[in-house]
């Protein structure tokens, strides 16, 4: 059982600033239900959580409200501060679970949690046993007591989507667990699998807002993997995801024949419209 006694909760978004999105999911909406069911199970076994969730209008803006928030619950070494998030990437073959930490000192405490994790869905563990260290996530950098930051598992995958929905209550019980050393019972629900028509991106077009605007083979910002440009007011019909490429944003795209691009997903250069 581990040494924290206080705790706060966050998804990792926004409805506003949803991250992520793919198969049919957006970040933030998902993010929510992990987060809900979390502070439920803690509450049932008599543990308060403080919500420190933003529906702030930006990324930036969202982070800044969450440490904040976390920060005025209390600061000391028995406080855990949590996030949760999903990981995403321009090949749909990414897999796994991480739960980023910044200090040593939280780095057991992220590799119990994946590890909980990882026992429940089968998702393997990514990088130190589960655990990954950041000095660039502004949660991490800014929270005044321990805290880790979980990617439950990659959106762009189907399979670990599947599993982790079907299996939320489970891996929430199981992170329960780990912190408090008892969890309640849970049934395990079966997931509504996601449409086409559910997408974030299923009405939706993508429009250059500049000339030139370069596009890729594969998820990337390599000289070496663009493939073409589009003019102002041109862009792709269809949009099938928003993937975290090296840290920025690029849409996951194809063209009229159905061929597959990646371009920058910055609102200075591109815009979304309606079919």
């Amino acid at each position: 059982m581990s040494k924290y006694n206080r705790f706060t909760s966050s998804r990792g978004h926004s409805d506003r600033a949803p991250g992520a999105s793919g198969n049919g999911y957006k970040e933030h909406v998902e993010a929510t239900k992990f987060n809900a069911e979390y502070i439920s199970q803690m509450r049932a076994v008599g543990k308060t959580v403080t919500d420190t969730t933003s529906n702030a209008t930006n990324a930036s803006a969202v982070v800044n409200a969450q440490w904040k928030a976390a920060n005025a619950a209390g600061v000391g070494a028995d406080k855990l501060d949590m996030a949760w998030h999903l990981n995403a990437a321009s090949e749909e073959t990414a897999t796994g679970v991480e739960v980023c930490y910044k200090t040593p000192a939280e780095k057991a405490i992220a590799q119990e949690i994946a590890k909980a994790i990882s026992n429940v869905t089968g998702l393997k563990l990514r990088r130190d046993g589960g655990a990954y260290q950041r000095d660039d996530l502004g949660f991490l950098n800014w929270t005044k007591s321990p805290a880790v930051l979980i990617e439950l598992g990659f959106i762009t995958n189907k399979n670990d989507m599947f599993v982790l929905i079907s299996k939320r209550k489970e891996i929430v019980a199981a992170i329960v667990k780990v912190l408090v050393g008892t969890a309640p019972s849970v049934k395990p629900v079966a997931p509504k699998p996601a449409t086409a028509a559910s997408s974030p991106y299923a009405r939706k077009k993508l429009v250059s807002k500049t000339g030139g605007l370069r596009f890729y083979s594969k998820g990337s910002w390599a000289d070496k993997d663009v493939v073409g440009t589009v003019g102002k007011g041109l862009g792709f019909p269809t949009v099938l995801a928003k993937v975290n490429v090296a840290g920025s944003y690029q849409y996951k795209v194809q063209n009229s024949k159905g061929k597959t691009f990646y371009i920058t997903a910055s609102e200075k250069y591109v815009e979304l419209k309606n079919k």
